[in-house]
């Protein structure tokens, strides 16, 4: 599973409870986490080691967070205005 799969694996579950169509939500999520505990035993009886993705999830969202903000302190100037071009 890559970086863009795991959103899109739950991205079904997010639009239902944006939508406050709970009874799908809860669906959808019992069927992702149903795939997740099939997976798991599939790696289990096949002596695969599986790391988890979240970190480096985290850790990309902190440094484009960090770049962005930097970004933006740069374009507010000393009376805390943002400059406009």
């Amino acid at each position: 599973m890559n970086f863009f799969d795991y959103f899109s694996l739950w991205k079904d579950v997010t639009y239902y409870l944006k939508s406050k169509q709970l009874d799908k939500a809860t669906e959808s999520k019992s069927l992702n986490e149903q795939r997740q505990r099939e997976g798991a035993k599939e790696r289990a009886e096949k002596s695969i080691k599986w790391q988890t993705k979240v970190i480096m999830i985290r850790r990309f969202y902190l440094i484009f967070y960090i770049f962005y903000f930097s970004f933006l302190l740069k374009q507010v100037n000393k009376n805390g205005h943002m400059k406009i071009n």
